[in-house]
C-alpha cells in the first residue's frame, strides 16, 4: 500500500514503506515555493476510540536549520534539542481528518498549510499502535533555508505503572532526515552542496525492567534522496545501536545512539498506553558535515 514520509514514496524489498511506516493518516504538501513532558491534553483515550471529533496530544519535536550556503561557500547547520510539542487533529463525522497540526518550539505546522510545510503522520492503527504515533515535517522559508524536523506524540504511561521487574520486546521502526554536505573545488573554485537523504529502518528494543534499560537496535536500512519518488538503497551506515535508561518511577528515557558509519547523538522518548505497552521518541546526531533526525515507535 502507498504511503510517504514528506510527500516521498519509498519501496523496500518489493513492499511500499513510508519513512515514517508505513500509511499515513494524511500528508499536506503546500503549494508555496521553493525532554519535554509527554501527556494526554484532551479527548483522547485510545486510537481506536477514536472515530470524530478533535483530540489533543503532548510530546516532543526535534529539527534541523539548514542553510545551504552563503557567499563564502560556508553551510551552517543546526541540531535542536528535544522540545514540547502539541498535536492536534480533527475528524468529521465519516472517520475523515479534516485538520491536523504540529505546534512545536518555533512554530505551527499545518497539514493544510498552502506554503510549502510538508506535514506527515503515521496511520497508528494500520500498525497495531493504540496510544502514540509520530511523524515528520518540513518547510522551505527562502532559497538559503530549510527547516526538517520529526516529533513523537502519545498519552504517556504514569510512572507508577511502569513495570519494575522483568523484560520485552519491542518492534517498530525509525525513520527520519540524514543531510551530507561536501565541498569540491572544479577549476580551482570551492563548491558547497547538501546531499539531503530520507532514511527507514527495522526497530527492535529489548526492555530490561528491573535495571531500567532499554538496548536499542535497527536494521534492514534504507535511504534515498529527497525530494523525489526515487528507489531506495540498502545501506548500513545508518543503522544504530545502543542503550537507554530512566529513573526509577519516571516516565523520561535518554541514552547515545551510534550509527554504523561512526556517528552518534542522543535518543529521547517516553512510554506510552497504560502499561508501557508501547514506546516512541526522537533522535539527532550532528558531526562535521552530517546530521540525522529521526522519529521511532515500537510496540510489544
Amino acid at each position: 500500500m502507498p504511503a510517504t514520509w514528506g510527500c516521498m514514496m519509498m519501496t523496500k524489498t518489493g513492499v511500499t514503506l513510508a519513512l515514517l511506516p508505513l500509511a499515513v493518516i494524511l500528508t499536506g504538501c503546500g503549494g508555496g515555493g521553493g525532554g519535554s513532558t509527554s501527556t494526554t491534553l484532551g479527548g483522547f483515550s485510545s486510537w481506536s476510540n477514536f472515530t470524530a471529533g478533535s483530540i489533543s496530544l503532548a510530546g516532543q519535536s526535534q529539527e534541523i536549520s539548514q542553510v545551504y550556503w552563503d557567499l563564502h561557500d560556508n553551510i551552517y547547520s543546526s541540531v535542536t534539542p528535544a522540545t514540547a510539542a502539541t498535536y492536534n487533529q480533527t475528524k468529521n463525522s465519516a472517520g475523515q481528518t479534516t485538520a491536523l497540526t504540529l505546534s512545536t518550539a518555533t512554530a505551527t505546522r499545518d497539514i493544510n498549510a498552502t506554503d510549502s510545510t510538508r506535514l506527515t503522520a503515521l496511520d497508528p492503527l494500520v500498525y497495531g499502535y493504540d496510544y502514540q504515533t509520530y511523524g515528520s515535517w518540513s518547510y522551505v522559508s527562502d532559497a538559503l533555508l530549510t527547516n526538517l524536523g520529526v516529533f513523537s506524540v502519545g498519552s504517556a504511561t504514569p510512572g507508577a505503572s511502569i513495570p519494575t521487574s522483568g523484560t520485552a520486546t519491542y518492534i517498530g521502526m525509525i525513520g527520519g532526515h540524514l543531510l551530507n554536505t561536501h565541498q569540491s573545488r572544479p577549476l580551482g573554485v570551492t563548491m558547497t552542496s547538501v546531499d539531503r537523504y530520507v532514511f527507514l529502518s527495522d526497530l527492535v528494543v529489548s526492555a530490561d525492567f528491573s535495571a531500567r534499560t532499554l538496548g536499542v537496535n535497527t536494521s534492514n536500512s534504507v535511504i534515498a534522496a529527497s525530494p523525489g519518488l526515487l528507489l531506495p538503497a540498502a545501506t548500513n551506515n545508518v543503522n544504530m545501536t545502543g542503550t537507554l535508561t530512566y529513573a526509577a518511577g519516571s516516565n523520561s528515557f535518554s541514552g547515545t545512539l551510534t550509527t554504523g558509519d561512526g556517528l552518534s547523538g542522543t535518543a529521547s522518548g517516553k512510554f506510552y498506553g497504560p502499561a508501557a505497552t508501547e514506546l516512541g521518541g526522537t533522535v539527532a546526531m550532528q558531526s562535521g558535515g552530517t546530521s540525522l533526525l529521526g522519529a521511532f515507535g515500537a510496540k510489544r
